[in-house]
């Protein structure tokens, strides 16, 4: 089990015993609508889909707030020799914190992360009719690709100059409230995917970093 904590939110990598929660509430006619696959998600899709996804190149993540799972985040189809993650995003199921704070403080923690860990570059998909998730992400810094006019579900970017370029007011508060610290939390069993990465926390230089990490 991974757990990555900072911010004031701690993000739990996602497990077998946390797909039929997810399933729920991607189910959910609030979240679905969101998306451009709006068809019920089967026990036996979200098992295949889990196997498919449990590996070094994908990193979904419960939010936990106070003890409770509150939505889903992810970088996913990452490709770490040319440090680009193909696909971003987040959905939060709870209404209470959908219109918080918290969705911007799990985006800015997992993208702080990325790029530490040497990304170039993080895309996202997002429906043409969806103004609230693109006026989220272009205070995030994403930036529309072109050729998206006529494309329902447009691609975006983000690059860590333009990450840091459009969140240093927000991230200068998130940092005086919550200070800047991150800390990774290797607890057994461990999956090979947070083998990877706790192999890179033993492979890399962290000094001068904010972040932490420790096992067990």
């Amino acid at each position: 089990m991974l757990i990555i904590s900072g911010y004031g939110i701690q993000l739990k990598r996602l497990g077998i015993e946390d797909i039929e929660l997810v399933r729920y509430w991607r189910n959910s006619e609030s979240i679905k609508k969101y998306m451009e696959f709006r068809e019920e998600i089967t026990s036996e899709m979200q098992l295949r889909w889990f196997k498919s996804i449990d590996n070094e190149k994908n990193f979904y993540f419960l939010i936990t707030v106070d003890n409770d799972y509150i939505g889903l985040i992810n970088g996913s189809n990452t490709d770490w020799e040319e440090g680009i993650t193909h696909s971003g995003g987040i959905f939060i199921w709870d209404t209470r914190y959908i219109n918080s704070e918290i969705p911007f403080n799990a985006s800015v923690l997992i993208t702080d992360v990325s790029f530490v860990f040497g990304l170039k570059k993080v895309m996202a998909k997002i429906l043409s009719d969806n103004t609230r998730s693109i006026d989220f992400n272009q205070k995030l810094g994403y930036t529309k690709l072109p050729d998206q006019e006529n494309v329902y579900n447009q691609l975006y970017e983000l690059t860590p100059e333009k990450f840091r370029q459009a969140t240093v007011k927000i991230r200068a508060i998130l940092e005086k409230k919550y200070t800047n610290s991150i800390h990774f939390k290797f607890l057994g069993p461990i999956t090979s995917a947070e083998q990877f990465v706790l192999d890179k926390f033993k492979s890399d230089k962290w000094s001068g970093t904010n972040i932490t990490w420790s096992v067990g």
